[in-house]
């Protein structure tokens, strides 16, 4: 127990959020803030626990799948919901961070979260204190795990229905990246300055960010833009000529100009789209002796009964 003590006292921030009920209602020195039932286990922008909110009370889940042992097992005495806690190799989540062991870190937090029948809206930014008195807590080893090690007991490559694709823990990270990122390289050519491109990019990640239960935080989510934006803004020349090269536009012509091209462009390549699905529809109820009808045409590929009628030919 004592060496897992260490371990979990030497890791927190120095001073983490804690407090006495659900939630982050203080921010006391590390000392002060271990007497609370509720504490902040990693620093900003670092995961070096791997916690799990299990609302029900399996707390040998992890046996039921071969799992490996969590560092501990920290238990609500009242319903018996707990929280599984894994000591890991330190995973920077920084603006700065290499973005492979982020997506390694989301994969596996993804599956052991199904595995786990864990709370996948739970944000990870406190756990119960598992060594405060108030709680049933198992102080299991002070083993530190790598990535690999804990990749090792599961099939990172499992397919899962679809409700299971859910992006949330740390897969939102790497999920807002992923869609900036492309927002970025076909939208920097449209701005002047790299201030509206950020403001831009700021009002794109909020409708983004509306989509994750819970959301991101703010300070992550402007970590992820500020690298973007410094990665995308450094070469906004060559993305602003594949632009053009990729519609054809004259270099010279005026931003105003082009910015209509390209708007007229992007909505023939919709208009094409459109027409190929209803194309492609017509083909296959045909074939299977249906008549070809815009409500069954609307069925087979989604689109509204309006827009058929609309591409009708």
């Amino acid at each position: 127990m004592q060496q897992l003590k260490t371990l979990f006292n030497k890791r927190l921030p120095n001073k983490p959020y804690c407090s006495n009920a659900k939630g982050a209602h203080n921010i006391y020195p590390k000392a002060l803030a271990l007497t609370h039932k509720y504490i902040q286990p990693n620093p900003p922008y670092i995961c070096s626990w791997l916690v799990f909110d299990c609302d029900h009370t399996n707390q040998h889940a992890f046996k039921d799948f071969d799992l490996p042992a969590p560092n501990f097992i920290c238990a609500n005495p009242a319903n018996g919901h707990f929280h599984m806690g894994y000591a890991i190799a330190d995973v920077y989540t920084s603006k700065n961070a290499r973005k492979k062991p982020l997506d390694f870190l989301a994969a596996i937090q993804k599956e052991y979260t199904h595995l786990l029948k864990a709370d996948k809206g739970y944000s990870g930014l406190i756990t119960k204190n598992p060594f405060h008195n108030y709680w049933e807590t198992w102080h299991v080893h002070a083993e530190v795990y790598e990535l690999n090690e804990l990749a090792d007991y599961v099939d990172l490559n499992v397919h899962r229905p679809a409700a299971n694709h859910e992006h949330f823990g740390f897969g939102r990270n790497s999920d807002m990246f992923e869609k900036m990122r492309r927002w970025a390289y076909r939208n920097v050519h449209k701005y002047d300055n790299c201030v509206g491109f950020m403001h831009a990019m700021l009002k794109q990640s909020d409708a983004y960010n509306d989509d994750y239960n819970p959301p991101l935080g703010i300070n992550e989510v402007n970590g992820i833009l500020k690298s973007i934006e410094k990665y995308v803004w450094m070469r906004r020349d060559y993305y602003k000529q594949r632009y053009e090269r990729k519609i054809g536009l004259n270099a010279e012509l005026p931003l105003k100009t082009k910015q209509s091209l390209g708007a007229a462009y992007t909505a023939s390549i919709k208009v094409e789209s459109t027409l190929a699905k209803i194309k492609a529809a017509r083909l296959m109820i045909t074939k299977t002796g249906n008549k070809a009808t815009q409500k069954a045409v609307s069925e087979v590929t989604g689109l509204s009964i309006r827009t058929i009628k609309t591409y009708w030919l």
